[in-house]
């Protein structure tokens, strides 16, 4: 197809959607409605094909091959592994029945730009499923694949494509208010679920290289979790480079213990000789360097930019120290005592009195207490003991104690951040922590990778939605 205008040269399918782009859906040069084909072709992904085909979205009653009617009794078993798109359907053309597995494209080209045409794994598929088909295949021994050109209604096209390409973080966001709380409640358990094993894949990846002991991979994400947002990384290094078995063997010696953390993280090598703590603190670490494995990190990679005095990383790592010192060994308490209470009490030890009037080593400020506030508890309570004992539950085949942790998500308050913000601008209130999760995994794990088809809400919202101009 060759088209020739005044400083427009097109050819081809691409080039006609192009111009489509640029000119009104009415502009008078096509006839009416051919520019939303086109658009509509270019537009289609494999995933919306493979949604309609597993929800059975398609006209069954006009499907034929070759002429001959065909019947979808099956569609089979979805798989996003390798391989062919749906195992096991069951497909009738003619008079004969088919079992076996199907292969989805938006054209019947696409076998050969996929390369289905020399893998075996193909080779047996009894029918090939297409939106437009633009060629014959066949197989090795030049049998004809039976291809199928899918019939629906097209604007399910036209509503996929206003989710998936709206500049909005959550894609939805219009027609939230039409959705039944019964699906929000569905979705959530899913989400929730789904973001806590996501989380013990790296839980998991600890524990097999220590050897599954427990106790260190607590203290590995303990660790982590109390450099918060704004200094997880070097929280994370400070104890990937300080042993806990080391602090174990210190906890009746408190000031050690502490001089070895601050000294790891890089803060013991000022000169402030007029600071009798700071003195004290680079005495007593001096002599245990040798001791351990690796050397302290570079200070300049802790950030106090943003952060307030009480979130300063010199406070978080003396409350951390006296975690230690006052509460270890620690993983048995979580196991034994899993409520919210107890666990908030692991997390309340106090501090050093040093800290009660600094934020820095050798200045002063305002006398305050400095136990860590109920928001922060909370935070490490999600981010380092959920998880944790969520999957030392299934480890153990607990269903008890995974129970008992889904009931603290639901006693622990909303979290307060940008994403929860947004879902409440748009009508979605989380009413506590296991609905703020679940919403936090669904904009990053979904909405923002436009996961519609995958999505409860989404699904929902693409096979009931009429299509509207907006």
């Amino acid at each position: 197809m060759f088209l020739s205008f005044p400083a427009l040269s097109l050819s081809g399918e691409n080039q006609l959607v192009a111009f489509c782009e640029r000119f009104p859906r009415e502009h008078p040069i096509f006839p009416p409605g051919l520019c939303l084909i086109l658009l509509a072709m270019e537009s289609i992904k494999e995933d919306l094909l493979h949604f309609i085909w597993e929800n059975r979205m398609f006209d069954n009653s006009s499907l034929s091959v070759k002429e001959e009617k065909v019947e979808v009794i099956d569609t089979g078993q979805h798989n996003k592994a390798s391989g062919p798109d749906f195992f096991n359907a069951r497909i009738k053309i003619g008079n004969t029945q088919w079992a076996g597995n199907v292969e989805i494209h938006v054209k019947a080209s696409d076998w050969f730009r996929h390369n289905h045409h020399g893998d075996p794994a193909y080779f047996n598929v009894i029918l090939h499923v297409v939106y437009e088909q633009d060629c014959r295949l066949e197989r090795p021994g030049g049998e004809e694949i039976p291809c199928l050109v899918l019939k629906f209604d097209e604007s399910l096209i036209e509503n996929y494509n206003r989710l998936v390409k709206t500049t909005s973080v959550i894609p939805c966001h219009k027609f939230l208010q039409d959705i039944d709380k019964i699906y929000w409640s569905d979705w959530y358990s899913k989400l929730m679920i789904g973001r806590l094993e996501e989380k013990t894949l790296e839980i998991e990846r600890v524990l097999s290289a220590n050897k599954y002991n427990w106790e260190d991979c607590l203290y590995h994400f303990l660790g982590r979790s109390f450099g918060f947002k704004i200094n997880a990384l070097p929280f994370e290094t400070l104890v990937r480079t300080t042993p806990l078995n080391v602090l174990l063997r210190l906890r009746q010696k408190s000031l050690t213990l502490n001089a070895i953390l601050f000294g790891q993280a890089g803060f013991l090598e000022d000169l402030l000789s007029e600071d009798e703590y700071y003195v004290s603190l680079q005495r007593e670490y001096q002599p245990m360097m040798k001791t351990l494995p690796s050397r302290a990190i570079d200070k300049s990679n802790w950030k106090f930019m943003g952060a307030r005095p009480g979130n300063f990383p010199l406070v978080r790592i003396a409350q951390f120290a006296s975690v230690i010192v006052k509460r270890y060994p620690l993983f048995a308490q979580l196991t034994d005592h899993p409520d919210l209470k107890s666990w908030r009490k692991i997390l309340e030890p106090g501090i050093e009195p040093y800290w009660e009037s600094h934020y820095l080593f050798g200045k002063t400020g305002k006398k305050r207490k400095l136990r860590m506030g109920k928001m922060a508890v909370d935070l490490v309570i999600l981010n380092a003991f959920i998880p944790i004992v969520f999957h030392y539950g299934t480890f153990r085949r607990r269903g008890d104690l995974k129970d008992r942790v889904l009931s603290i998500l639901e006693e622990l308050p909303s979290e307060k951040n940008d994403i929860i913000k947004k879902w409440e601008e748009k009508g979605v209130k989380s009413g506590n922590a296991f609905e703020s999760q679940a919403l936090i995994h669904l904009t990053t794990r979904f909405c923002k990778q436009r996961k519609c088809l995958e999505c409860m809400i989404g699904n929902r919202i693409i096979k009931a939605w009429d299509p509207v101009e907006n």
